[in-house]
């Protein structure tokens, strides 16, 4: 449903991806409920998806737990991040091309007992992620860290990564009710990846759509993944699944999943790139 709460968070959102009358392409992050839900994953093939939609995209790496973003596109980790943690460096000059037309920031790993160090490396993005986003639309992969509160004056949209297991649903919600507490009241996804069936799609649909129209009164857009065993062939070839199997049902869902992304932001009344 369209409702005040969420007309305030879309026009927030108008706002924040403008500066000085120029149109930005917005900060998009991906976050897990749980470890290991597929968030690179899904950051990735969602900008893949995206590039064959005219989109220039750009994808970071943010998670310093476990940055993975290198082993999902096959490129060399960037040996550039003491350069950008020292100044030396814009977050720009860290890109490099990737599959398609897609830029790529590849991670570094930061470990949890370096408080000191991982909030220093989270000021530098949320300073320069709007940069970067005025050129192309910035896909920050958050993994399951806590961290992305502290990049939340960055980011317009955020996409929770679930699985249809209720414990995971569970995780889901309290990510978005906890995310929702920050100031800029992001538009909110959910992809519930790894669904064997379309009847368990459904019912993690019905569960999570209404528990935050009930209690967060948020109209929360969802997306269903299949399961498909030719992720993992992907995974070990290093490649996106849109471009190892560009005809399953995976690839075309994450089709149509781009296809809805373009669409809701047409409803911010900005004008897409490349005359999407």
């Amino acid at each position: 449903m369209t409702d005040q709460a969420t007309s305030l968070r879309n026009l927030a959102i108008q706002v924040a991806m403008r500066d000085d009358g120029r149109e930005r392409y917005g900060v998009l992050g991906v976050i897990g409920a749980r470890r290991g839900l597929g968030t690179t994953f899904v950051a990735v093939n969602l900008a893949i998806a995206l590039d064959r939609m005219g989109w220039p995209v750009a994808v970071v790496d943010a998670n310093f737990d476990a940055p993975a973003l290198h082993h999902r596109l096959g490129v060399r980790p960037s040996s550039d991040w003491a350069a950008f943690l020292e100044g030396d460096k814009s977050l720009r000059e860290l890109q490099r091309s990737g599959p398609a037309d897609i830029k790529v920031i590849t991670g570094i790993s930061i470990s949890a007992e370096k408080v000191a160090a991982r909030e220093h490396a989270l000021e530098q993005l949320q300073q320069q992620l709007p940069s970067l986003a005025q050129s192309r639309l910035a896909i920050v992969d958050f993994g399951d860290a806590a961290q992305l509160e502290d990049c939340d004056p960055a980011i317009q949209e955020l996409l929770i990564v679930t699985q249809p297991e209720v414990e995971c649903l569970m995780d889901a919600y309290a990510r978005i009710k906890q995310f929702m507490q920050q100031p800029t009241g992001a538009t909110m996804w959910m992809v519930t990846n790894r669904v064997g069936s379309a009847e368990a799609a459904e019912l993690a649909r019905q569960r999570m759509v209404s528990s935050c129209d009930q209690f967060l009164n948020l109209s929360l857009r969802t997306t269903a993944l299949p399961e498909d065993p030719q992720a993992a062939e992907a995974d070990q070839a290093e490649r996106p699944i849109l471009l190892h199997q560009p005809k399953s049902e995976l690839s075309r869902t994450f089709e149509s999943l781009a296809q809805e992304y373009t669409h809701v932001r047409r409803s911010y009344g900005r004008v897409l790139p490349h005359g999407v």
